[in-house]
């Protein structure tokens, strides 16, 4: 006979009765539950057995649709126990019911008493146990709390703490940013996962507050790799200080929307005449140079934060935000052309070639640069332990990537809501993915 995990494998019937059914009764490590006694109830016969290596699970072949009961022996009540919910038949169709139980059966063998075991055992002695040499141990989990739950007894069964584990899988990043293309996912875990000790991604709660900073940059797909200033006049005065001094400049270079008239040609009374129709749509594009070139120079202030040249337009432009991070400004591509030979062995000329940044696998790394740089491992290290991860930290991590955002917030001026306020959606993407890590 087959294993349960291959049973829905098999061909189904394919007569108009109900498909053969397996009841399998497993441990919490979903292996067989031996030694456990069950009965199962089905069109009014009892079945009882025992569960042993072989035979984890109950082929039945019912004949009709009646729900199937299962029980199981119960060593308190000295009984059976009624299990749900019931097995349900499905025509022409197998079915699987899956019962796991918190008990595992350990065998223990016994060895016979002899004699001389007494006779040379030493009585134990009332001094106290000396205390074990001091030695390393860990200071924290890693962000993975051991759980509690109860049997039936109410006695606690504790789980150990699951290790870290060694790579970031497809599934998590799925599981983070559900909308983003499978293949793009692979290459950011193969790129990371090649050293994730030395880009202090090795623990769950270091994962979840970088990619939860990255989803907030690069977008729900983690494909934003070249930053869009596509911007209204309200949006570029509410995001920029350059324009909210000047409002005019803002109607001048922003996206502006409204009715576009087009004409259509349609068949009245047998005629074909023309019709004008009107949908909203953009009646001037944002000029994304300009609003660069200004929003990120040229005169002391961002400019001269972001290493652009504060007389001459054009850095704001050139040096724009790319890759995972949203690298931007001459500065900080400079910094990481430096740094570049240090962490991958290589030489690279970004200032010559920013558009290097937003290519694989340098939009992975200008992220992992900064991550590296500016710390921020070690403000993630505050929740270490915690089994969770905080708003205070993730602010932390925030200050550090966006400044700007956190001094909004905290003046209210944006919105308590969750889609436009950018502090909010930091904190939501990074506790999203602290649940796919652990």
């Amino acid at each position: 006979m087959k294993a349960w995990s291959d049973f829905l494998k098999e061909a189904p019937g394919s007569n108009n009765q109900p498909g053969e059914v397996m009841v399998a009764f497993l441990n919490r490590y979903m292996c067989p539950a031996t030694g456990l006694r069950y009965k199962l109830v089905m069109e009014g016969q009892a079945i009882e057995g025992e569960v042993d290596e072989a035979h984890a699970g109950v082929r039945l072949k019912p004949v009709t649709t009646q729900p199937i009961e299962a029980y199981v022996w119960s060593r308190d009540r000295q009984d059976f126990k009624r299990l749900q919910p019931d097995v349900q038949p499905v025509l022409r169709q197998r079915t699987l019911a899956r019962f796991a139980s918190d008990t595992v059966l350990v065998k223990v063998q016994l060895q016979p008493h002899k004699d001389e075991d007494t006779l040379t055992h030493k009585p134990r002695s009332s001094e106290p146990t000396p205390a074990p040499p001091p030695g390393p141990s860990p200071t924290d989990n890693q962000g993975v709390l051991v759980q509690q739950k109860r049997n039936e007894r109410n006695e606690p069964v504790a789980f150990i703490s699951r290790p870290v584990p060694a790579q970031i899988t497809l599934a998590q990043l799925q599981g983070i940013c559900p909308k983003a293309d499978a293949q793009h996912l692979q290459a950011i875990a193969d790129e990371l996962n090649s050293d994730l000790g030395k880009y202090k991604l090795d623990t769950p709660v270091r994962r979840a507050h970088f990619f939860g900073q990255i989803k907030q940059e690069a977008g729900d797909k983690l494909d934003a790799v070249q930053e869009s200033l596509d911007y209204n006049p309200a949006g570029l005065k509410g995001t920029f200080g350059y324009y909210a001094k000047n409002p005019a400049e803002a109607e001048q270079d922003g996206r502006i929307n409204g009715l576009i008239k087009k004409l259509e040609w349609k068949v009245i009374n047998g005629q074909r005449q023309p019709v004008e129709r009107q949908y909203k749509g953009v009646i001037k594009p944002a000029d994304q140079e300009a609003i660069a070139n200004k929003a990120y120079g040229p005169k002391p202030g961002l400019a001269e934060a972001l290493g652009n040249n504060k007389d001459v337009r054009g850095d704001g432009w050139k040096y724009r935000g790319r890759g995972l991070k949203q690298l931007t400004g001459k500065g900080n591509y400079d910094d990481f052309d430096t740094d570049y030979k240090k962490y991958w062995g290589q030489e690279k000329d970004f200032l010559a070639r920013p558009e290097l940044v937003q290519l694989m696998p340098d939009m992975v790394r200008s992220a992992v640069w900064f991550w590296l740089r500016k710390e921020c491992w070690k403000q993630a290290d505050k929740d270490s332990g915690k089994g969770a991860v905080s708003d205070e930290v993730i602010d932390a991590i925030t200050r550090i990537v966006n400044a700007g955002e956190i001094r909004k917030h905290q003046a209210g001026q944006y919105p308590n809501d969750e889609g436009k306020n950018p502090v909010l959606k930091r904190r939501s993407n990074v506790k999203l993915a602290f649940r796919y890590f652990t």
